[in-house]
């Protein structure tokens, strides 16, 4: 039998398919998000426990990975970094701009959930909200919104009075003052803020027989720089969405919000968002809350425990 041939160009070669091939199995990928703009702020968590597990899920298919913090930014700076590079991931509610410019993980990280707003008011303003019967009468009244925030610009769109603030604290402080009437949260927004600010605004009260509704789903943006990223981060999630803990991890953080906001007792009215690009993704009803479909308090509590 003949031995087998070598050569040294041959050995080279073998040896350089071999760490490639290595280097390409142990890649690691680092996730550059924005550092938290404030401590007090409850909304940062779901986001990044949410990307860090569907991050965790991808592993088998596209290796380790890493997150790593830039520094503080609102959402204009955050999507220049994004196209520049300076991050490459950023969590925010639609808006034509991002869709266009970043690449768009198609996964409403909440379901939808931010679209039902309850309303932050002061308590001595309560019967003044509470014969509120169709829209045209809440838009009468004047909301607070954040400057930057995509929700801004679909209520002035759909003609509300709006009073805008550059500060996310600033802005309970304004409703304490009387700068506007009242201050539309999201439902797993509403009750957190409502614990932390109360003791600082006691007057402050969440408005018990009215809700709206604005199609506004959140996404991961990401730098149109790393497609591989995207890629990744959407095989996280739908791998979430197939094995159960997408709507685990959901319900153990909003499941008890859902349960207090008491939808199906009141006044809720449906709004259009007239800047929402169309989708497909949008009639799929798996990715969406319902809130005709409660979830069982005792369920929540498990999942809470």
């Amino acid at each position: 039998m003949k031995a087998p041939f070598y050569s040294p160009i041959f050995s080279y070669l073998a040896g350089l398919v071999l760490l490639l091939c290595t280097s390409n199995a142990y890649a690691m990928d680092t996730v550059w998000l924005s550092k938290p703009k404030n401590e007090l702020d409850p909304r940062e968590a779901y986001p990044l426990e949410l990307l860090t597990t569907a991050l965790k899920k991808s592993e088998p298919e596209f290796g380790p990975f890493e997150i790593r913090f830039a520094g503080e930014m609102g959402r204009v700076r955050a999507l220049r970094s994004l196209l520049n590079g300076g991050i490459n991931v950023f969590d925010a509610p639609s808006q034509p701009e991002w869709e266009e410019k970043a690449l768009t993980v198609r996964i409403p990280i909440k379901k939808g959930l931010m679209g039902y707003r309850l309303l932050l008011i002061n308590q001595n303003q309560l019967t003044k909200f509470s014969d509120i019967q169709y829209i045209g009468q809440l838009k009468q009244f004047s909301a607070g919104t954040g400057f930057q925030w995509s929700s801004t610009k679909v209520l002035d769109r759909l003609g509300f009075k709006l009073v805008s603030g550059t500060s996310y604290e600033g802005l309970f402080g304004m409703l304490a003052a009387a700068r506007f009437d009242y201050f539309p949260r999201g439902i797993n927004e509403i009750f957190d803020e409502y614990a932390l600010f109360k003791p600082k605004y006691s007057q402050m009260a969440i408005e018990p027989t009215t809700a709206f509704y604005l199609p506004l789903p959140s996404y991961y943006f990401v730098s149109p720089h790393h497609p591989r990223l995207a890629k990744r981060i959407e095989a996280g999630l739908t791998t979430m969405y197939a094995d159960g803990s997408f709507d685990e991890l959901f319900f153990r953080f909003y499941g008890s919000a859902i349960e207090k906001a008491k939808l199906w007792q009141r006044n809720l009215f449906y709004l259009e968002n007239p800047l929402l690009p169309p989708h497909p993704i949008y009639d799929n009803p798996k990715y969406w809350f319902d809130p005709t479909q409660r979830q069982p308090l005792s369920a929540t509590r498990s999942q809470l425990e």
